[in-house]
């Protein structure tokens, strides 16, 4: 029996769970699926849409979906702005019934859809209709009253729905300029009024990034890619700001002043087809140009911005200003001629030296920025003479600057320094001549007139000075700012490094210091400074930090004098080095690490006044055995003295 029982009672329970399964969960999915389609004022599948008519004040307009999109066929045959179809779709599949208002009315004047402003028709793929008609809005609430099919009942529904679905044709239409893939264009044909320029993209690079922008006519030269770039970028983004033709008369077509164009772009893409379009007069309103696609009958204005963007006022404005892209590793020495002296730097392993005038170390930080200012030489214009016009001076340069480089093979994608074939490319020197002065306008400013001005004169332009500028072997002549050449006009010192003294504190181990002809030796015993001899005790600390940090990375401020290695030594009682005021020399182990002599200081005439100061006097130093006098800071010798005096007084 208790079996029995329990067997039933299992029984029960999967029966109660199966309920509850069935019921609660199964049964509630579909029933909130059933309350959601019950609210819905459509139920359709967007992706089940065949057409869509839309009747507003303007007339019909009717779109169909063909294999390739959605299409107007009615009022004219146009391509649909396929976002602002779906858009409207999903509107439409989304509206609710907020609440049913009338059943089965009789009139509908009340409700605004005895001629209702708006409606909606759907074609399905099953061949069924579906139609809402949007009347007025309600009194109360942003709501409007709709109906659906002709069923007579009225329902309201958010007044959002009225809005998305008041539609002109220019709303719908397609309305892009060019229709076309970034990676699929080869080629841009540019006519203008005052020239015609063919760019051609060049071959993509070996990690299949687009490759850049080259003038193939009316010469060969590199193109300003950012600018080919931003046009197509506009072409394919920008929209047409309104329609203004769809069949335009032939007099039509002569106010636009598209019977006979006076600019066009066109772009190629892959298999040589081609889109143009055709650049009027300005519009009035909307502020634009008339265009036309060739090929399409309607009419449009785009906006000013845009046809800046893809017709420049110049060739000159297509053109790349960079002069030069090398890869900076593929540098292995710069030359630099003035006409009465001359540079020649060279790179050994990771270091640069000077070569010429004499083996010298050069300062890392100056051969950089020689270097970032090649490779960022930009021309504000382009002369139009051939480079041996000796108006321009290139063929005695004030300036020249080389690159000598790193050969490339044929097997190594060529980088260009400028307008050049490949092959002339891959010589190995790249030598810049600069050439006479000359000033342009600035084309950053514009002449204006000041308000202000009472005789409302315009202003000048600014102008700039410039230099012409030319690769050895190349026709292209560059104007460029005087600014940008200056980092060229340098001195042996400029080039030359300034660290005099360079070691690692924590390695040091024992100092010598020599004062006034007193000695004093010092010891490094576990990290804390000590004075050796007859009077040793500790060091202040701050006082040997304070020395470490001005001897260390000693830089030179200037080169007071230079002799030959080997030649006796000079008279430096000018500099206070007869007999230095002190000599500090510092060891790791017995390795001397640092070895500087430094001068009394040298009193110079103030800024003022002409009167010898102290606060004006200037410190040279000796530095090992090298054979020169270097202007340094006075701080290092305000932290020896500070030292010596300590060490003689014993504090």
């Amino acid at each position: 029996m208790k079996l029995r029982n329990t067997v039933l009672m299992a029984i029960v329970l999967v029966m109660l769970a199966g309920f509850v399964y069935f019921y609660e969960i199964r049964g509630r999915d579909a029933r909130e699926e059933a309350e959601r389609v019950e609210g819905l004022l459509l139920d359709f599948d967007v992706d089940l849409v065949e057409g869509v008519t839309l009747e507003t004040g303007e007339g019909p307009i009717e779109v169909s979906r063909d294999e390739d999109g959605w299409r107007i066929v009615q009022p004219h045959a146009l391509t649909a702005d396929a976002a602002a179809i779906d858009s409207l779709l999903s509107q439409l599949a989304s509206a609710q019934k907020e609440r049913l208002v009338a059943e089965d009315a009789e009139d509908l004047a009340p409700f605004g859809l005895d001629a209702p402003p708006i409606l909606a028709t759907l074609l399905l793929e099953s061949g069924e209709t579906l139609r809402l008609q949007v009347g007025g809005g309600t009194p109360v609430g942003y709501n409007v009253y709709v109906m659906l099919d002709d069923e007579r009942d009225i329902y309201m529904t958010p007044a959002a729905l009225k809005d998305n679905l008041d539609k002109s044709l220019f709303d719908l239409r397609d309305k892009r300029v060019l229709t076309f893939e970034d990676s699929e264009v080869e080629g841009v044909d540019i006519v203008a009024d005052s020239y015609e320029v063919t760019l051609r993209r060049a071959p993509e690079s070996a990690d299949a990034s687009p490759g850049e922008w080259r003038i193939t006519a009316p010469s060969e030269t590199r193109a300003d890619t950012d600018a080919v770039s931003t046009a197509l970028r506009r072409l394919r983004s920008d929209r047409a700001a309104a329609f203004v033709a769809e069949q335009p008369s032939t007099e039509e077509l002569e106010a636009f002043g598209l019977a006979a164009p006076a600019a066009s772009f066109t772009v190629w893409t892959k298999g040589d087809a081609s889109q143009t379009i055709d650049l009027g007069v300005e519009s009035g309103e909307p502020a634009g140009v008339f265009a036309r696609r060739r090929g399409d009958d309607p009419v449009f204005v785009i906006p000013e911005s845009l046809y800046d963007a893809i017709i420049p006022a110049d060739i000159n404005a297509l053109r790349d200003r960079s002069l030069v892209k090398v890869e900076r590793d593929r540098i292995t020495a710069i030359e630099l001629d003035q006409g009465d002296q001359g540079y020649r730097l060279e790179r050994r392993g990771d270091d640069w030296r000077i070569a010429a005038p004499r083996d010298l170390e050069a300062d890392a930080s100056g051969v950089s920025t020689l270097l970032t200012s090649f490779l960022n030489l930009t021309a504000e214009s382009f002369a139009e003479g051939p480079a041996d016009d000796p108006a321009y001076g290139l063929e005695t340069p004030e300036l020249t600057v080389a690159l000598h480089l790193n050969p490339q093979s044929d097997a190594e994608e060529v980088t260009e320094p400028r307008s050049a074939s490949p092959e002339a490319l891959r010589r190995e020197v790249l030598r810049l001549r600069v050439g006479a002065a000359t000033e342009i306008d600035d084309n950053t400013t514009n002449a204006t007139t000041d308000p202000s001005d009472e005789t409302g004169e315009a202003e000048e332009a600014k102008r700039i000075a410039v230099r012409y500028v030319a690769f050895a072997g190349d026709s292209t002549v560059y104007l460029v700012s005087e600014t940008a050449l200056e980092p060229f006009r340098v001195e042996l010192f400029d080039l030359r490094a300034k660290t005099l003294v360079n070691f690692e504190q924590e390695a040091l181990t024992r100092l010598e210091l020599v004062s006034e002809g007193a000695l004093y030796d010092l010891e490094k015993r576990d990290e804390v400074w000590m004075r050796t001899g007859q009077q040793e005790g500790q060091i202040e600390p701050t006082r040997i930090s304070d020395l470490l940090w001005n001897l260390n990375y000693l830089r030179m401020e200037g080169l007071a004098i230079e002799w030959d290695t080997g030649a006796p030594v000079p008279d430096l009682t000018a500099f206070g080095l007869d007999t230095p005021a002190f000599r500090i020399t510092a060891y790791v182990n017995d390795q001397v690490a640092a070895d500087v002599r430094i001068g009394r200081p040298v009193p110079v005439e103030a800024l003022e006044g002409g009167e010898e100061t102290a606060s004006a006097a200037q410190v040279y130093a000796l530095v090992g055995d090298g054979p020169a006098v270097y202007q340094v800071a006075r701080r290092l010798s305000d932290a020896v003295e500070s030292l010596a005096s300590a060490l003689a007084t014993g504090s």
